[in-house]
């Protein structure tokens, strides 16, 4: 009682976020309950080393990932003490259908490459049925009954046009190598510096190891050739690809052996980086303390009364100019370039044009698939230690 008496005139420390505090604070009430005469001093002193019987931290989201990154932004909006108050209601950006359907598609694809039967569904988590999973590829008959080791996924889904996100399942948040991902950002850097997607470039290396010769850099970046993507990063350097990454609000975590797609990346950024893209180089969204622009998951907040105490205005600002973001885009659209990596027909040919790349990091940890349109950008990997190909 003394405990919860201290959070009434402090909510925000309480004994999960802040321990010592939530202590601190219930130590003063029962002072004060001494010096009033309502507790002898054993009495307090008892109460006071009682152990408290806490009941679990986290809450029983539907979807905890969503969540998190919720209550994050919340607090870099509206402060850590709005979370401490009675009858606060949020509105967030979810599309509760999206969200239940691209996770049940993720989970079933999982599952499958896990080793289970090949028509394997996994419910929404709501109980509805996971009608996107007619949607999966198809598997390899190799692969069926074949545990590929996945360990975890993550899927994302956003608006560019207005910087929302509109589901978010699995560590989307998690650094995990990067494997082909970041190379149209080093196009990007070099397309900045003169360079065009008709410019030759060489993929060097024995013909009967894969390597094309001289190619242009729309098919060495449509079918992501490691062998000019070297060389792209040794004359433009890997300090201008970082700033680069750095504008694009890309954060990397360098990986071991120092090579582009060893280096590490979350979800998050990757999909705010080619949401960029996606708006012909304008950056769109919450706009944070520092400057930055990062796609929001909160679009309003109000007391129990329906007072507004936050409403969403998508923030604007030119990180990429249009030029460029289309001739990177043009690459990534081009489904015959995408025919060297990915074969044809392929599952990433939606019947409109769609930019999209999938590919493995050098290790078989992670596999990555992203696409997009104009009105939204999609995201998927699976990880493992590592995965079979």
């Amino acid at each position: 009682s003394s405990m919860l008496a201290a959070l009434a005139l402090e909510p925000e420390l309480d004994p999960f976020g802040s321990p010592q505090q939530a202590r601190s604070a219930q130590a003063a009430v029962l002072d004060e309950m001494v010096a009033a005469g309502d507790l002898s001093r054993a009495e307090a002193d008892r109460a006071a080393n009682q152990p408290l019987q806490l009941l679990s931290a986290s809450m029983n989201w539907r979807t905890p990932d969503f969540a998190a990154y919720a209550l994050q932004q919340i607090r870099s909006v509206l402060g850590p003490s709005i979370l401490s108050r009675s009858g606060v209601r949020v509105i967030s950006s979810l599309d509760h259908d999206l969200q239940q359907q691209a996770a049940c598609a993720a989970e079933s694809h999982a599952e499958r490459l896990r080793g289970r039967p090949a028509g394997t569904v996994i419910p929404a988590t709501d109980g509805t049925p996971c009608v996107s999973a007619a949607l999966l590829p198809t598997l390899r008959p190799s692969d069926v009954g074949l545990d590929h080791q996945i360990e975890a996924w993550a899927v994302v889904v956003t608006d560019p046009q207005r910087g929302e996100i509109l589901a978010a399942s699995g560590p989307v948040g998690q650094p995990v190598p990067a494997g082909p991902v970041l190379s149209p950002f080093l196009y990007l850097t070099a397309f900045s510096r003169g360079s065009s997607p008709s410019a030759m470039v060489v993929d060097l290396g024995p013909p009967l190891e894969g390597a094309q010769g001289p190619v242009r850099m729309r098919t060495a970046l449509a079918g992501l050739l490691p062998g000019p993507e070297a060389t792209l990063l040794a004359g433009v350097g890997e300090d201008s690809l970082l700033r680069s990454l750095g504008q694009l609000g890309v954060q990397v975590v360098p990986g071991e052996d120092g090579e582009l797609r060893s280096q590490q990346v979350d979800l998050f950024d990757l999909a705010k980086a080619y949401g960029i893209l996606a708006a012909d180089g304008r950056s769109r969204g919450l706009q944070l303390a520092d400057g930055s622009i990062v796609p929001t998951i909160i679009l309003r907040v109000e007391e129990s009364d329906g007072v507004q105490l936050y409403d969403f205005e998508p923030s604007e600002q030119a990180i990429v100019s249009p030029q460029l973001a289309y001739l990177t885009v043009s690459v990534l659209s081009d489904e015959p370039a995408r025919w060297l990596s990915l074969g044809s027909p392929n599952q990433l040919e939606i019947g409109r044009p769609a930019a999209a790349l999938a590919g493995s990091s050098p290790g078989q940890e992670t596999n990555w698939a992203i696409g997009f349109t104009p009105d939204r950008v999609v995201g998927a990997l699976l990880s493992g230690s590592p995965l079979r190909e």
